[in-house]
């Protein structure tokens, strides 16, 4: 399986309850809000998959909930990528990058940039710093 390593591989699985009674999934989908156009997601990102851990929300917010940082991610940063000798902000959101700035020496830098983007826009993103550094001074 393409994905093992994050899901699997993190330790994360399907409740045995699930796992061996198609019936008893279907069950507790229908009492726990699916409709079409909804997808399961896991209210902790590190939890399994269970009833007191998923619910069924629109595909824009599971991408909310997602971690940070892909494996690929150099930066250290959600939204931040380095190019020749800079550093580039970026988000993406509905579609379209709504920020996508370059010119930052320092990887912290661009994320802080992009973190009061997210901030002073009222965006539904996670934040790369903890919240209690935007203080609502921007």
């Amino acid at each position: 399986m393409k994905q093992y390593k994050d899901y699997g591989g993190k330790g994360i699985s399907i409740c045995d309850e699930w796992r061996n009674d198609f019936k008893c999934f279907y069950d507790w989908s229908i009492d726990n809000g699916y409709k079409e156009k909804l997808c399961i997601d896991r209210r902790n990102n590190n939890g399994n998959y269970e009833p007191s851990n998923c619910r069924f929300v629109t595909y824009s917010k599971n991408n909310q909930n997602r971690r940070l940082l892909r494996s690929t991610n150099k930066s250290g940063y959600c939204g931040v990528s380095k190019k020749s000798f800079s550093y580039i902000s970026s988000l993406f959101f509905k579609g379209e990058y709504l920020l996508n700035k370059s010119g930052f020496k320092t990887a912290i830098n661009a994320a802080i940039y992009r973190d009061m983007f997210i901030v002073k826009n009222n965006l539904p993103h996670k934040l790369n710093l903890p919240e209690i550094f935007f203080n609502g001074s921007i």
